[in-house]
């Protein structure tokens, strides 16, 4: 929620656009999350020996996936 808060706060044309049209909340919500996700990182040990982008992974491997930039338009980086 800070991290949406702290969006909102800094796009004040975006945030007079969402009081002025509130049933955009719920698709507010979802763009903030992307814009701003509050989970970056995402930590899995591999339970099996698996490949993943042909990279052999043996069971046991701690396995670090970066999720905030998957959700970027990279075009569009900075835009909300």
């Amino acid at each position: 929620m800070g991290n949406g808060l702290h969006a909102l706060m800094t796009h004040s044309d975006q945030l007079k656009h969402l009081v002025a049209q509130p049933e955009l909340i719920a698709n507010a919500v979802e763009e903030l999350l992307r814009f701003e996700s509050p989970l970056k990182l995402n930590t899995r040990i591999a339970s099996v020996d698996m490949k993943i982008a042909g990279h052999f992974m043996p069971a046991g491997t701690f396995i670090t996936c970066e999720l905030h930039k998957h959700h970027f338009n990279f075009k569009m980086l900075n835009s909300f």
